[in-house]
């Protein structure tokens, strides 16, 4: 389990994301499609790898996925404009180690469509984006996923994403003028001087859960900042607020 800070903030977040979209536990009749009529909507689960079906109206869309993933809660009609005549139907399934992920759909009366899994806790507040917080080890990430072609929901990659922890580095270290191992040094990481994690940068376009993929910025005690690979100091810092 995360510590208790980490299973506080997810448990408000979920309190405030979910507040005007309550839980369904297996099947509801409500507009979905937009065209003023109530859509019958079912999700049902009974197989060993926990595949579930999503029924609208008769129609089924049936979804394998990872066994990891064995909880499956129920959905929620989320609309993510005020006053939005469509609305999406968000699936959550949940795994070990409060890991999550939301099956977002879309239904225009005729087909059901999928419109992307996202990881984590999410919220819609109702300007047209989801919001996503996902533990990565130590730190909270928060991402944002906007309405793209079709409704489908698009990750939006940022500059950097907000880390905000500190530690105490046991062994030096090179910090970098660039996220990349070959980037000029910009300091070496005094032993026992304290340190202060403030973005990551992932490997790829979209970060993973878990710490280890990509850089991080980083402030010295003496206050200047540079990169470090995640492999570089993973053994040579300590009191970074890991889950355990």
């Amino acid at each position: 389990m995360k510590n208790l800070a980490a299973t506080l903030c997810l448990f408000a977040l979920s309190a405030s994301a979910f507040a005007q979209t309550p839980l369904v536990r297996s099947a509801a009749s409500t507009d979905i499609s937009g065209d003023g009529k109530p859509d019958n909507i079912a999700v049902t689960s009974n197989t060993a790898r926990s595949r579930f079906t999503l029924t609208i109206n008769g129609r089924q869309l049936v979804v394998p996925h990872d066994s990891f993933m064995d909880g499956l809660p129920g959905f929620r009609i989320v609309r993510l404009s005020e006053g939005a005549k469509q609305a999406y139907i968000a699936v959550s399934l949940i795994g070990a180690n409060d890991h999550n992920e939301h099956y977002f759909f879309l239904y225009d009366g005729k087909a059901i469509r999928r419109a992307g899994v996202l990881p984590g806790t999410y919220t819609a507040p109702g300007n047209g984006v989801v919001y996503i917080q996902r533990w990565n080890g130590f730190w909270m990430g928060n991402s944002k996923y906007a309405v793209g072609k079709n409704g489908v929901l698009q990750f939006t990659p940022q500059a950097g994403y907000y880390v905000g922890v500190s530690g105490t580095a046991t062994q030096t270290f090179p910090i970098r003028v660039s996220p990349t191992k070959t980037g000029s040094v910009v300091a070496n990481v005094s032993p026992n001087s304290k340190i202060d994690l403030l973005l990551f940068m992932p490997y790829g376009k979209e970060p993973v859960a878990g710490a280890e993929s990509g850089y991080y910025l980083i402030k010295t005690q003496t206050g200047l900042c540079g990169w470090a690979d995640f492999k570089s100091f993973q053994n040579r810092v300590i009191g970074l607020p890991y889950a355990g």
